[in-house]
């Protein structure tokens, strides 16, 4: 029964510390423009940087941003733009952005100093392609 307890409370406080870190995670942000109706998820996201060209129609659905975390890779974040993308219904992410971001990573109540960091942040218009 001690040890059971030992165990939650070891759990607990993890758990804790854990929720209270900031800057350690991937932040996802997606803003819709219009809603779509989704009848089957693509399998599929395109994707087209800035600069570009996009030689289709299209609708706008949303728009993207993924600010990495300490650790983040380019190939990381972009699975995660992609994942964004088809979660939304959407076939193709255009005029994506790649750009970098001073981040802060520190644990609340806590009293190590906060740690600066530079991160990858990528945007992009989350859109369906319109077949004609």
């Amino acid at each position: 029964m001690k040890k059971t307890l030992i165990q939650i409370s070891i759990t607990t406080l993890t758990l804790f510390f854990y929720s209270c870190s900031v800057g350690y995670e991937v932040d996802k942000t997606f803003t819709p423009l219009k809603t779509y109706p989704c009848d089957t998820i693509p399998e599929n996201v395109e994707l087209f940087f800035e600069g570009e060209t996009t030689d289709f129609e299209y609708e706008k659905i949303g728009l993207i941003e993924i600010m990495g975390k300490y650790s983040s890779t380019d190939a990381e974040m972009i699975e995660e733009v992609k994942s964004i993308a088809k979660k939304k219904c959407c076939n193709a992410v255009i005029f994506i952005k790649k750009n970098y971001v001073e981040r802060e990573k520190s644990v609340l109540f806590s009293s190590a100093p906060v740690e600066k960091y530079t991160t990858i942040v990528y945007n992009g218009i989350a859109v369906r392609k319109i077949n004609r």
